[in-house]
C-alpha cells in the first residue's frame, strides 16, 4: 500500500468511528481499535476492545435514552511511518436540543495507529476538549 492509500484508509477508519459512535454501535467502535487499544479523555479511559465498548455504553445515550449527537472531523493531518501512524484532527459535536441542534463540543483528536494484519486500527485515541458545553451524556458528563 502506498502512503496515500494508507492515509485514505485511516481517514475512512476515522469516519467509521464517527458513524458507529453516533449510531450507538459501540462494538463496531471498539472493533476499530487494536486489541489493547486505548481510548482516553478528561472524563475517563478504557483499554482493550471490551472495556472501550463497556465505557461507551455507560456514557453515550442510545436513541430514545437522550439527545442524539453527530461528530464531524476536519483539518486532518496524518503521518505514516511503516506499520504505524499518527494523526491529529479537529472535531465538532452537534446534538439535539428540543426542536433545535446545538454545537456542544469542539476539540482535537490525537490518534496513534497500528497496522494489524493489513488493517489500520487505533492504538490510542485521545480526545482533547478544547471547548465544551453540555454533551447530555449519561452520568451528567
Amino acid at each position: 500500500m502506498s502512503v496515500l492509500e494508507d492515509k485514505d484508509t485511516i481517514r475512512e477508519a476515522m469516519a467509521a468511528y464517527c458513524h458507529a459512535l453516533d449510531a450507538g454501535r459501540f462494538a463496531d467502535v471498539a472493533g476499530l481499535f487494536a486489541e489493547d487499544g486505548l481510548w482516553t479523555t478528561d472524563y475517563g479511559e478504557a483499554r482493550g476492545r471490551a472495556a472501550i465498548e463497556a465505557m461507551l455504553r455507560s456514557v453515550v445515550p442510545l436513541k430514545g435514552e437522550g439527545p442524539q449527537r453527530k461528530h464531524y472531523i476536519t483539518n486532518i493531518i496524518i503521518k505514516v511511518d511503516g506499520d504505524s501512524a499518527r494523526s491529529v484532527s479537529d472535531y465538532l459535536v452537534v446534538r439535539e436540543s428540543g426542536p433545535d441542534l446545538i454545537p456542544v463540543m469542539g476539540g482535537t483528536y490525537k490518534d496513534e495507529w497500528t497496522r494489524e494484519g493489513g488493517t489500520w486500527r487505533f492504538r490510542k485515541k485521545e480526545l482533547v476538549h478544547d471547548i465544551a458545553g453540555n454533551m447530555a451524556l449519561k452520568n451528567n458528563r
